[in-house]
Formats: C-alpha cells, structure tokens, sequence
C-alpha cells in the first residue's frame, strides 16, 4: 500500500497532540496494537496473519475469550485480597482487653482463686460490631479452646454473632489471673484479663469453682460457690468462721 494512503499513515504515523508515559517515546498506533496483540499471545507474525480475515477474527476472538477469563480470575483475587485485609484491619481495631474486677469482705480467709483450668467464668456477651447482647450465659475456660479463621491462633470461645454473622472471639489470659486476697477486701481488684475480637463483656455470674484458705491457719476450702454472693463456712483449726460476702464485679479496660 502507498505511503500516502490513509490507513497505512494511520497505522505507522505518529499523533501530533497524545498524552504519553512520561519520559516515554512517542507511540504510534502500531505500537499500541503491538501491545494489544502481545497481551493476547497472538504477537508472532500478526501483522501477516491478519490479512487472512477469518483466521484472524477466529483467534482473535479465542485470544479475548482467555483474556476475559484470566482478567476475571485476577479481579476475584483482587477482591479476595481487599476483604482480608478488610478483615484484618477490623480484627486489629476490634482486639481489646477487659480486666474483670471483683469486689467482696473477707472473712478469715485469703487466696480466692479459680480452681483448675476447667473453672468456668460465665459472662455475657456484646458483639462490638452490631451491638447484640447474648441473652443466655455463655461460659469460657482455660480447659477449652478453638481455632481462629485463618489459622490465627485460637482462642477460649469463637462464635458467629446471630444478627450480623460476624466471627468474635475471647480468650482468658492465663497470666493476668491474680488471686483476692485478705488485704484486698472490700476493694476491687483485677483477677483475670479477656482477650476480645468483637466482643465485649458486660456481665459476669460467679457459681462454684472457686477456692480459698484459711488467712492464719491455710487450711484449705475448695469447690465455693459464690452464685449467692455469699458463703461462709467453719475453720476447724481456727475454732472461727470463715466466709466471702457482698460479692460484686465490673468490668475495666485492660
């Protein structure tokens, strides 16, 4: 074809007034198409297979057909990728830590602790995303665990909020767990520290369990019950009695 025929001047003329890559040599439209056809596999020898029509919209057509499915493929990872790190950023805005506060008098007594990994502390629950409030009480203990998504770790309790379908977790920090002791009472003191995804505790309901000793003799009460706020026993040794009463909590950031 001439040189001064309209589509050869279009295909290898460079534009006059383009925007290009800056510090980039002018392109012209050829170079474009060269791109075009290197991104669709099709670069070897296109400019004489084009001129077969046919054959060319043919595997022109197969050539799009697996770009559209590879650029499909990298749009789904792309946003696979958003929503993890979507994810992640609320995991790392939602972990909190909440220490639980017990207040009570003690009475000739010393050392109120849990009793074993398997004590149980019952709480309810608050997800910190839609505000749901468990209605029942849930319980938590250093005898159970389970995995976080994503194979993060685990934790105490994971669970799905009802209303929002959003995974929470807590998990009790063994090391923060302090014993209320005879110097403490009437005071609140922290006694164990909850590791929070999502959640938030707002109520806590003491039962059995828990353990304690004499405050001069160290003789031993195990399995107390503070589900009544109150209890008291006999120390044998002591000749006195003995009892935890006004049992009250709070929770406090940690």
């Amino acid at each position: 074809m001439p040189s001064h025929r309209m589509p050869k001047q279009l295909l290898f003329g460079r534009i006059e007034r383009a925007k290009r890559a800056r510090h980039g040599l002018e392109k012209r439209w050829s170079d474009v198409v060269q791109e075009d056809v290197e991104l669709s596999g099709l670069a070897d020898d296109w400019y004489q297979r084009c001129q077969d029509r046919p054959l060319w919209r043919r595997l022109v057509k197969d050539a799009t057909g697996q770009l559209e499915v590879v650029a499909l493929q990298q749009q789904r990872r792309a946003e696979e990728r958003r929503s993890e790190q979507r994810a992640e950023r609320w995991v790392a805005k939602a972990l909190q830590r909440f220490g639980l506060q017990l207040q009570a008098t003690m009475e000739n007594l010393t050392g109120l602790r849990p009793s074993g990994e398997d004590f149980r502390w019952y709480l309810k629950l608050k997800c910190a995303n839609c505000g749901e409030v468990s209605d029942k009480w849930q319980y938590i203990s250093l005898q159970e665990s389970a995995p976080l998504k994503g194979g993060r770790g685990s934790a105490s309790m994971v669970q799905k909020c009802k209303l929002c379908s959003r995974e929470n977790s807590i998990d009790i920090l063994k090391d923060s767990m302090k014993p209320y002791n005879a110097e403490d009472s009437e005071t609140f003191k922290t006694v164990v520290v909850f590791e929070c995804r999502g959640l938030e505790p707002v109520d806590f309901q003491p039962q059995a369990g828990f353990a304690a000793e004499g405050a001069d003799t160290r003789t031993q009460f195990g399995d107390i019950n503070l589900q009544e706020k109150d209890w008291n026993d006999y120390d044998e040794k002591a000749k006195e009695s003995v009892g935890i009463y006004e049992v009250t909590h709070k929770f406090v950031k940690a």
